[in-house]
């Protein structure tokens, strides 16, 4: 996927906001291959504030169309848009929150982005920049418009063929700072990218930070990003923050979980969140380990910081249970519904739907939703005890002994283990493949771009 030879040609590429979801499409000349396929149903989540992972990947023969649930625009629509320069403590703001999602994603991914460009960097409306999501992103670096030419974030190691590396993604961040610097005057930008003379106006720590980032020999820039932060001062250093620990105390913190020792488990996961406090994971994971004691007001509070960090369907359907236990049926049913919509794939939802039909005493609606956590899940215990219930109610006896005999011979998981972010459910998103059908698009009745 890094290879020269493997790059794709994208002719059409669009981004288009429909309410709170963001989809963004690329067309290709030829047809996709099919190893770029493998290497986004092999792609890695970040599961963090700084990088926007999508929650649905639809790929056809020639086209790739991404769905991430959140609000604004690229930094090409900004540059596009605005008119006044920036600010050059505006430039290294931007800067400075990119060396965040990217260190984010060095740690996470153990590799380089290697797709930094404009288009791939997400501004919120409060002006927070993310990256998007990694396994998209390559694909815009064979892009070559009359909108932009994406040339110059290319290190001149990647224009030869190698794979990009942490280097080459410190000198992308290089030229989206100079970018920001020479703004509105593109071909001043340009100019600058082909005789890389500093702009005189410069502070000399920023004029430093842009030669060190752009060095031709990668040896001779700054060794990782939380060097490059550390340079653009104390606002945006990123020594205090510690991804890895913070994940290895999250997989600890499962472990624990999954063995019986709750308090051991939320100990490790309050861990994880001193160390990095911007991990879905680990908060979600925390706010289940507080509703499984019962502890609904700490449970909420998590879920809903861990929604604020990023997208993951658990996230939405353990906030739809935590109302449900506490007698709140109304959000509760409307925060499932979502949960459903969002990801209908995932039939835990689906079974806490029954189960609050159920108690309502809505006895086709239950059996509705059943069905369908029964199609995602037939070795479902809970929904199959759930069913016999309900077929107890309905008068079917025979058919409520059924599935009693049915659930018995299943396992009986530790309760609210199946909430647990872990690595065999960290993707949050869908892929589609080739059909597309069930899309979100179709679902929610989005146009697509």
């Amino acid at each position: 996927m890094n290879s020269e030879r493997h790059r794709i040609r994208v002719t059409r590429r669009k981004v288009q906001g429909v309410g709170k979801f963001c989809l963004r499409t690329w067309s290709c000349k030829e047809e996709i291959p099919g190893w770029f396929e493998q290497a986004l149903r092999g792609a890695k989540p970040t599961l963090g504030f700084g990088v926007v992972d999508p929650l649905e990947l639809q790929l056809t023969s020639r086209n790739l169309l991404s769905v991430s649930l959140l609000e604004g625009r690229t930094l090409l629509e900004r540059f596009q848009a605005q008119k006044a320069p920036f600010e050059e403590n505006s430039a290294r703001a931007v800067l400075g929150q990119l060396c965040y999602g990217l260190n984010r994603i060095h740690a996470v991914l153990d590799g380089a982005h290697g797709g930094i460009a404009p288009f791939n960097i997400h501004q919120s409306p409060p002006g927070v920049m993310q990256f998007w999501s990694v396994p998209t992103a390559r694909m815009e670096m064979s892009l070559g418009t009359e909108h932009e030419n994406w040339e110059p974030y290319r290190s001149p190691q990647v224009k030869e063929g190698t794979a990009p590396t942490v280097a080459d993604d410190i000198y992308a961040l290089g030229i989206i700072f100079a970018r920001c610097l020479f703004h509105p005057d593109h071909d001043r930008f340009l100019n600058w990218c082909r005789d890389r003379s500093v702009p005189p106006s410069l502070e000399s720590s920023s004029g430093e930070v842009l030669r060190r980032c752009t060095e031709f020999d990668p040896f001779n820039r700054y060794g990782s990003v939380v060097e490059l932060a550390e340079a653009l001062g104390p606002d945006y250093s990123l020594k205090g923050l510690d991804i890895p620990g913070a994940r290895a105390h999250d997989k600890l913190g499962v472990k624990a979980y999954l063995g019986g020792r709750i308090q051991n488990a939320l100990e490790h996961w309050n861990d994880s969140v001193k160390k990095d406090g911007m991990n879905v994971a680990a908060v979600s994971n925390r706010g289940v380990g507080a509703a499984r004691l019962n502890r609904w007001d700490q449970a909420i509070s998590d879920l809903s910081s861990a929604r604020g960090i990023g997208y993951h369907p658990l996230v939405e359907t353990n906030l739809g249970y935590c109302f449900l236990r506490v007698g709140h049926q109304d959000v509760a049913h409307t925060q499932l519904r979502k949960a459903q919509a969002l990801c209908p794939s995932s039939g835990l939802a689906a079974s806490y739907l029954a189960e609050l039909a159920l108690e309502q005493g809505h006895h086709k609606v239950a059996l509705d939703h059943l069905l369908k956590s029964l199609a995602i899940n037939s070795s479902c215990r809970r929904t199959r005890l759930l069913m016999a219930s309900l077929m107890d109610r309905m008068g079917d006896i025979r058919e409520a002994d059924c599935h009693r005999r049915m659930a018995e011979r299943l396992p009986e998981p530790l309760p609210l283990s199946e909430n647990l972010i872990t690595e065999q459910n960290a993707v949050p998103w869908t892929f589609l493949s080739k059909s597309g059908q069930g899309s979100i698009v179709d679902r929610y009745n989005l146009r697509a771009p």
